[in-house]
């Protein structure tokens, strides 16, 4: 199939969620200065596959480090698949492209921007989805120098990586999309793992299980609530949720950009939804030392990482993908974590509810709204 060739949009009614599976192994890395070794390292010695599937490729160092590591894959043989966004991946150079094709990788767009279909182009394929083997990642980080620096990068990351029958869960997903006909058949699990878990995913036109599972989770959540977004335009179910959490005295955290943020004004708009949180309870922190872009849910001992942000476009319109697991050993890891990060960042004042935040609110709702009523035409 040729690299412009615009896989299939929608997925057909009643896609269903995975069940419960077993990883036998969950390793968190974070930052691109852990992250991009550790892939690097396994795409060296697979003997498999590498297929790849990401929102945000550029070209730079990093990417050119990944090139030469699936160009050498694809000459020993392997099977190597690229599936990039094609809004996501505008800044991957077509001299990176060719060389890349030439090589036999097999390389895929999806959904490039047409000028003719705009609000199409809207739709986007945001999954972080790395398969090397029987090795799997997911998490928020894409190929870029942003997130590849050292010292520290100037994205905040996390990435996960993961191996056990979940890996099969990750192959069905990425595979749908890859053929454009994205049925997901059931998926076998031996439930002998250490950690159970499951891949959810979300996408237009569909139930939205992420958010589904989301709610569910906040719901039975008693002791905490802490989720680490980059971007926070909550849906009305979701912030209801999060105020009565927090009524009912669960610790509930939200950790958001500060000052270094990619998008100042989708910061700007979600202080409009901050103030009446913060009257509940819920407490707000802006991270401080860089750009938090790490997405990370966690309720009492069920968290959820992947490319999902707590936003309603991630959440109803874009190709999502998170990885779910129930487990006290690996949610202690993500306390540990967030703890660090909440350490570095400054806890916001529970603001009065001001008539600019609602104006902004309302502006906001109104824009959204629209969009969604397009959507379903």
């Amino acid at each position: 199939m040729p690299a412009d060739k615009r896989p299939a949009l929608r997925h057909p009614p009643g896609t269903p969620i995975f069940d419960w599976s077993t990883a036998t192994d969950l390793e968190l890395l974070v930052d691109g200065a852990t992250f991009y070794p550790h892939l690097l390292t396994h795409i060296t010695t697979a003997v498999q596959r590498v297929w790849i599937e990401l929102y945000l490729v550029e070209s730079g160092h990093i990417c050119a480090h990944l090139i030469t590591a699936l160009v050498a894959a694809k000459r020993r043989g392997l099977e190597v698949r690229l599936l990039i966004d094609g809004l996501g991946a505008q800044g991957m150079s077509h001299t990176d492209r060719r060389h890349l094709s030439e090589a036999g990788v097999d390389l895929r767009v999806y959904n490039p921007p047409d000028w003719r279909h705009p609000l199409r182009s809207l739709l986007r394929d945001h999954r972080k989805i790395l398969i090397i083997d029987d090795l799997a990642y997911t998490g928020g980080a894409g190929i870029s120098d942003e997130f590849a620096q050292s010292s520290p990068a100037p994205w905040r990351e996390t990435m996960v990586a993961m191996r056990g029958d979940i890996v099969a869960q990750w192959c069905c997903l990425f595979d749908s999309v890859w053929q454009g006909q994205p049925t997901l058949a059931p998926i076998p699990s031996s439930r002998a793992g250490t950690f159970s878990a499951r891949v959810n995913a979300s996408q237009a036109d569909l139930p939205q299980h992420l958010q589904a599972s989301l709610l569910r989770a906040m719901a039975h959540a008693h002791q905490r609530i802490w989720i680490a977004t980059p971007y926070f335009l909550p849906p009305r179910r979701l912030r209801k949720a999060l105020r009565q959490a927090a009524r009912r005295g669960v610790d509930v955290r939200l950790l958001i950009p500060g000052r270094h943020n990619d998008h100042p004004l989708i910061g700007l708009l979600s202080h409009s939804f901050l103030a009446r949180l913060g009257a509940h309870g819920v407490k707000t922190y802006q991270y401080r030392p860089r750009f938090l872009h790490t997405k990370v849910y966690l309720c009492d001992q069920w968290c959820s990482l992947g490319s999902s942000n707590m936003d309603r476009w991630g959440m109803f319109w874009n190709l999502e993908a998170n990885l779910e697991v129930d487990s006290a050993e690996f949610s202690d890891r993500i306390v540990a974590m967030l703890t660090t990060d909440f350490a570095a960042a400054e806890r916001l004042p529970a603001a009065a509810h001001s008539a600019w935040h609602r104006l902004l609110q309302r502006c906001t709702h109104l824009i959204i709204n629209l969009l969604e009523r397009w959507r379903k035409r």
